[in-house]
């Protein structure tokens, strides 16, 4: 039994080590993204899924969810209990242009776990990381 509940701790502890990458690089994209132009953002992130302009600056908002009601991973064991991790959660992205340049991208929902804050919006901004450094110059 202490191998079993071994087991699933590491398997736990895989599941949010994946969370915490994920949030630490989405993170980034908040940093590395602003500078980027719209084209070049659209061409890697898709067109949104909403936009608005107000004051002069457009907002376009990407919406995420995952495709299965809940990737989380939960399992009961004996004298120990239930445990639960991951999350089932969404992400709202919105990039904030003016004059086609990349302001700012702000997150929005549920956007991870506990360990993984912002890591289900790596789905929305992971393709346009490899490119951030050449279309924004920020090496």
């Amino acid at each position: 039994m202490p191998k079993l509940t071994g087991i699933f701790l590491l398997m736990a502890l895989g599941v949010t080590g994946c969370d915490t990458i994920d949030s630490h690089n989405a993170r980034k994209a908040q940093e590395d993204l602003p500078g980027m132009s719209k084209p070049d953002f659209y061409a890697c992130a898709g067109l949104p899924n909403r936009t608005q302009v107000l004051n002069g600056l457009e907002y376009d908002t990407y919406d995420y969810q995952p495709f299965t009601p809940d990737n989380s991973f939960s399992a009961t064991l004996p004298l120990v209990g239930g445990i639960g991790i991951g999350s089932g959660g969404t992400c709202h992205a919105t990039a904030i242009f003016k004059d086609d340049t990349m302001t700012a991208l702000n997150y929005a929902g549920d956007t991870g776990g506990i360990l993984g804050h912002v890591a289900d919006c790596i789905s929305i901004v992971n393709h346009c990381q490899d490119g951030a450094k050449e279309a924004t110059g920020k090496y």
